[in-house]
C-alpha cells in the first residue's frame, strides 16, 4: 500500500493541462500529434485552414496571459 501511495504521488496528471489547451486554441487548429517530457515540456504538432490562423494561434500562445496560464497549469 505504501508503495502504492508513492507512485500515485509522482504519478503527473495531464487533465487541467488539456483543459487549458482546449481554452487557448483557437477554432480552425486540430492537434495531430502531442509529445509531453520530464520537466514539464511538450511539443505539439497540427494543421490550420491558414497561416493566419497559426500566427493568432502563436499569439494567443506567447501573450503574457496565454504564458502566465501555461506556467501554472
Amino acid at each position: 500500500l505504501k508503495n502504492g501511495a508513492t507512485v500515485l504521488n509522482a504519478h503527473t496528471t495531464l487533465k487541467p493541462f488539456f483543459g487549458l489547451l482546449s481554452q487557448l486554441t483557437v477554432q480552425n487548429i486540430q492537434y495531430k500529434k502531442f509529445q509531453f517530457s520530464k520537466g514539464n515540456s511538450f511539443e505539439l504538432d497540427g494543421i490550420a485552414k491558414s497561416y493566419d490562423d497559426i500566427a493568432y494561434q502563436q499569439k494567443i500562445f506567447t501573450s503574457s496571459q496565454g504564458q502566465k496560464y501555461m506556467t501554472h497549469c
